[in-house]
Formats: C-alpha cells, structure tokens, sequence
C-alpha cells in the first residue's frame, strides 16, 4: 500500500515517545521460556508485539508450549521435550530471518521432524553453512520439491565439537547456543573468523544468564563450553525498548526540534545502542533522566557528517544515511556488505530511496557515501517490502521540501506496527492520495 507524507511544521513542544519492545530480547525470552523446565507459568512483560514477535510465538505454539498474551506481556508454560509427535510439525515463520535461525537447530535438538514455511526473501536468504553443520551432526535439511518456500527438518542433533563461520550470520551462533544445552551430553561450539553482530551474541548470551544457564566464551576466543540445561527463569522477565526502532525516532528528534525516548536501558547490550554516538558525532545534545533519552539538535541547527563502521550494527544504516543528507558535508559508513540479504537488498535500497527523494549517494559491496545538502526535495520511492526502508522514507519526510510517498507501508508491522501514529509527533501527516513509486 502506497502512503504520502507530508511535515506540517506544526510541532510545538518537544515529543515524548515511548521506545517500542525489542524484538531481539522477545524472541530470546519466549525461546528460553518455552524451552523451560516445569509446568509453571512464565510470565514475560512486553507492552506490544509486531509481526515478528507473533511468528516466533506461533512456532513455539506448534512445538507444544502455551502461550497467552495480555496487555502486559506474555504468559509462557513451557513444552514438554518428551512428549511424541507424529509426522511433521507445520511452522509458519512468517519473514521473520531470527526465528527461522534460531529454531531449526532447536527443532533438531528436540528431535522433532517439521516443515517451516518461509515468507518474503526467507527462501533466498543463506542458511549456510549452518546447514552443513546441522547435518554433520544429525539432522536433515532440505527444501519442498513443489513448493520452494517449506524447508523440511528431521533427525535428531547429537552431543559433540561444532564449529562455526561467525561471518554470515550472529543468528546461526544464536540458534547452536539455544539448542546444543537441550543434548544429554556436554557439547563445544567454537565459532570462526571474523565475527559479525557480535552484540547479538552478546544478547543471547544475556538472555541464557536471566534463564540460570550462564555462559561466556573461553580466553581462547569464540569458543563456548555447553554443558546439558535446566533453563530456569529470574524474577521479573521485562523485554526491553528496541534500540533499532528508537533509532528512526531520535533521528527525527535531531532533525526537528528534538524528542524524548521513553523505556531504553542505557546499559543495553543491543548495539543499535551506538545510535547515541552517531548523533553526538553530528553534533546532536544527549540527555539521559533514567530510562528516557533526549535527542537535542545542534546548538547552531547545523548537522555535521560523521564516519561509521556499520559491521556489528547493519540495521542503524537506513536512518543514519538519511541523517547523513540532513548535515552538510560528506558521511562514510562502512561494513554494510550484509545489508545485501536482509528483507531487499537494504545497502541498494538506502542507495535507491536517496536518490530519488534528491538526496546524492554512491554505495560500493561495503559502504554507503552520502553527500549530505541539509534537506531532501520529496518525491516517490520503492518501500522495497522492507520495514527499515519504509520508516527510513518516513524519516526522509522530516526534511524533504515536497511529500514523500513511499510503497509498502504494510512492511512496518514485521517490527513496528504503530510507527506511523507515533511518528505524528514529528508533524508527520498522511495524504490521501499517493502517488504510485
């Protein structure tokens, strides 16, 4: 569905807005909840949920756990490991890249045959060499003959030494260190190369630890010792704001008038979290009052270009290049080669949604050099069916001198279904009306 934009300009206070829930810290909790010892409930507080979120609860749902949700969050009891199934489970993942990785290796450590059903560019995006490892160690992996969107699962995972390229994918390291505790014997994952998104292992890690099941990787380097689980949850389960989705609105804040960010841990393993030091790079006033960040401008409303390394953090490009049009100067951000199998090939995408909003940009495999002209003309892009590029164009709206319509806003509920109530605070309008990209 096409959407037009328009600034109003009719912002006359600085916006108070609370962060939405992280969908990283979701799907870890309800994973580890699910995969718990006991009858008991398990109750994980989360004040909204998105499409994402939804598809790793419906998976869990067919693996056998009860999940409920209420206004504050979510009531887990988990599954039973033991219990039979016959024939293959239907799991329907959705587009959602983190609970197809983090489940397969789960499913094989249960020993449950499965077919998943993978929507949008899921069946295109690589699932090696996590897939070679899986066989290796005892489940079968194999995609539908008649229908190249179902990826059959069976076999049973056994105890050993696994090993790991860290340069694809921080979700396929995820996945081995959910799975591999649920073995009835010790096992060792060591975990090669150079590491991508290391925070998120950092996160999984986080998320073992709030379950009991502490676990660090040795002074060797990435290698992680895992002995057999008893998950059993701490007090107190809260998911945390989303620095990822925060990130399009402390933009807006520093392009506008500036805005206040409620529910964001400032101690965050996520590292989206780097957010602060981009915009402090572009001259931007940071405040912290607890949980609630406040984004200022410049004190001169002047926006200087910065230099990133995206590597450990791909998801913070889309906002941060249209950031980057906004100062006035050239911005370089490098390690965005991944970009390229995210929901589109986000690095063209960004490239693509600049351009034809008068932005000026040229990408490499790595980077993505933005000549930054303070402001944008408007005009139409491509959402591109990618929920950062459709928020991305929303931002660009901020300081394009015309509307902006953008195809596919439905993208925005994959992580964030109400970004374009909250984003009104901005002075952000819809038009009736769009003009097609």
């Amino acid at each position: 569905m096409n959407i037009t934009l328009i600034q109003t300009g009719q912002v006359h206070a600085v916006p108070t807005i609370a962060a939405p829930p992280s969908k990283s810290d979701a799907h870890r909790l309800l994973i580890l909840a699910a995969l718990s010892e006991g009858n008991d409930p398990i109750t994980l507080a989360c004040r909204d949920t998105n499409a994402d979120i939804d598809a790793t609860v419906r998976c869990l749902q067919a693996l056998g756990a009860q999940i409920h949700r209420d206004a504050a969050g979510f009531t887990v009891i988990p599954l039973s490991r033991t219990s039979p199934h016959d024939g293959e489970i239907y799991m329907d993942v959705g587009e959602s890249g983190s609970t197809l990785r983090f489940l397969i290796p789960v499913i094989g450590a249960l020993g449950i045959p499965a077919v998943l059903r993978r929507g949008g560019r899921l069946p295109d995006r690589p699932l090696a060499p996590l897939d070679a490892v899986l066989t290796a160690h005892g489940m079968t992996l194999y995609d539908d003959s008649d229908d190249r969107t179902l990826l059959h699962l069976g076999g049973q995972l056994h105890a050993g030494s696994y090993e790991i390229d860290g340069g694809v994918s921080s979700q396929f390291i995820s996945g081995l260190l959910f799975a591999l505790p649920l073995l009835d014997a010790p096992s060792t994952l060591t975990v090669t190369g150079t590491v991508s998104s290391a925070p998120y292992i950092a996160l999984t890690c986080s998320a073992l630890s709030r379950f009991g099941y502490p676990t660090e990787p040795d002074g060797s380097g990435y290698t992680y010792h895992l002995p057999p689980a008893r998950f059993a949850p701490s007090d107190g389960l809260t998911v945390e704001g989303d620095w990822s989705g925060a990130a399009f609105l402390l933009c807006a804040g520093a392009v506008g008038t500036g805005v206040a960010v409620t529910g964001l841990n400032p101690d965050s393993i996520q590292g989206d979290r780097r957010i602060t030091e981009v915009l402090a790079a572009a001259g931007c006033r940071i405040a912290w009052d607890r949980n609630t960040l406040t984004v200022s401008p410049p004190q001169d409303g002047v926006l200087r270009p910065f230099t990133l390394n995206a590597d450990d953090i791909p998801d913070l490009v889309p906002p941060i290049a249209v950031l980057a049009c906004a100062a006035h100067g050239t911005s370089q951000i490098t390690g965005c080669a991944r970009l390229r199998i995210k929901e589109s090939d986000r690095l063209k995408a960004t490239r693509e949604t600049l351009l034809a909003l008068g932005g000026s940009a040229e990408t490499t495999d790595d980077t993505i050099t933005v000549h930054g002209l303070g402001a944008l003309a408007g005009g139409s892009c491509d959402g591109c069916g990618d929920h950062r590029i459709v928020m991305s164009a929303a931002l660009a709206a901020c300081i394009a001198a015309s509307p902006v319509t953008v195809s596919d806003s439905e993208a925005i509920t994959k992580s964030y279904p109400g970004f374009f109530d909250d984003f009104c605070a901005f002075g952000i309008q819809e038009m009736s009306g769009g003009a097609q990209p």
